[in-house]
């Protein structure tokens, strides 16, 4: 984007580590936040050992650590040192947001928990992420993507009636908690210029899951019954939803109302199924409408999935080609929206590193971070100058090992 963005001149002292708090942070920094990655002397964030490509990796420079962590800066300071400590209170004294997922309680241990810095700073926002929130009975517990998706009940809905659960493809919880951290921090930020005093923000990663599971959490309130694993059946219950085999790759088509039923018959050539075309009859078990689906299979099977795409479409039936991820990024819809953009690659010079944006665009104009990756400690010295520390202190802090500086 080239003009102001929304955070610019907001400043995030980020404590967050491996997926659900940075991409929190990651989205205030691709919306202008200046954000400071305060990590470990040595390892740094375990994700920068992680990702597809092990000499990144090694590097501590993890692609999968690249994608949510550009734009920030880097601070390699140890907090569990009364220095260290010390250092950290400076700089969230002058911080808009603070930010921090470890179990609830260590923060508090190491000084810097929320009454700590609104003690500092009043005007604060202080995010604190973890699995379960901080109930007595259930903080003090690990937590990891996985488990949080058994927990949650994320992979009872997954797959058929009788399948064993199924876990999501993707890091469901860490990025539903993340996108709610985001959400919530923006808000408490318009209330914080509206009273002068920050919040403190608990998000819970089981939470987050369970709202991201509105439909079958909302089924179970509102009715008491728990709703059927439906596998690719549309929720609808229609007999033509669901994914079906073309000539060449899957595709998925959803006829959810009976106008939409009856123009996927009439585009099939299968009107002698219109009749089945009543929603009412879906949801009544005596009804057989097994026939329905074997009809239709064996008519998509006569063409390849991009000519069903487009027919069907313009028969005002709402059908998809199931795509990889790489076809998903090539269509215009995504490509021409600038979702993927491309920064230097901050551990192969001359190369380009290419990376998802933001799913929402201001005034045609989807942000993208401003500059790569960190490296560990790349920006220590330059930081602790900020937070108003003393050359001869930074050099002190440096010898003592309480913080680490890389050099090029």
């Amino acid at each position: 984007m080239t003009e102001r963005l929304p955070f610019d001149g907001l400043r995030v002292i980020d404590f967050t580590h491996v997926i659900a708090g940075p991409l929190a942070t990651f989205q205030l920094a691709m919306l202008g936040a200046d954000v400071v990655k305060v990590e470990p002397p040595g390892r740094g964030d375990q994700l920068r050992r992680m990702g597809g490509e092990p000499d990144r990796a090694g590097d501590g420079l993890g692609t999968a650590f690249l994608a949510i962590n550009a734009g920030k800066r880097s601070l390699a300071l140890d907090l569990k040192r009364p220095e260290g400590r010390d250092a950290a209170l400076r700089l969230v004294a002058g911080a808009d947001v603070v930010a921090e997922n470890f179990r609830p309680g260590v923060m508090e241990r190491l000084g810097l928990g929320a009454d700590a810095v609104r003690e500092l700073n009043p005007r604060a926002v202080y995010c604190s992420l973890s699995g379960y929130g901080r109930h007595p009975d259930w903080a003090w517990r690990p937590a990891y993507d996985h488990i949080v998706q058994g927990v949650a009940g994320a992979m009872w809905t997954q797959g058929g009636e009788g399948d064993p659960p199924i876990k999501i493809g993707f890091p469901m919880a860490d990025t539903a908690a993340g996108y709610a951290a985001f959400t919530a921090v923006c808000v408490a930020l318009i209330e914080r210029n509206a009273t002068g005093r920050g919040r403190h923000v608990d998000v819970s990663m089981t939470a987050a899951t369970l709202a991201m599971m509105a439909t079958p959490v909302h089924g179970f309130l509102g009715t008491g019954t728990l709703p059927a694993r439906i596998g690719n059946t549309a929720f609808s219950g229609s007999p033509a939803s669901g994914t079906y085999e073309t000539a060449d790759a899957a595709l998925v088509l959803t006829a959810n109302t009976g106008a939409q039923f009856r123009g996927l018959c009439a585009t099939l050539g299968l009107e002698g199924l219109e009749g089945a075309s009543d929603p009412v009859a879906w949801r009544d078990p005596a009804v057989d409408l097994s026939h329905v689906r074997s009809a239709i299979a064996d008519c998509l099977r006569r063409e390849d999935a991009a000519h069903w795409e487009r027919v069907l479409n313009e028969a005002g039936v709402p059908t998809g080609k199931v795509r990889t991820v790489p076809e998903a990024l090539a269509e215009a819809c995504i490509a021409e929206r600038g979702f993927v953009s491309a920064v230097p690659d901050p551990g192969r010079p001359g190369e380009e590193f290419r990376l998802h944006g933001t799913p929402y665009a201001f005034d045609g104009e989807t942000p993208a971070p401003s500059a790569p990756a960190p490296h560990l400690g790349e920006h220590s010295r330059a930081l602790l100058a900020e937070a108003g520390l003393a050359g001869n202190e930074i050099d002190a802090l440096l010898e003592a090992g309480v913080v680490e500086e890389r050099r090029a």
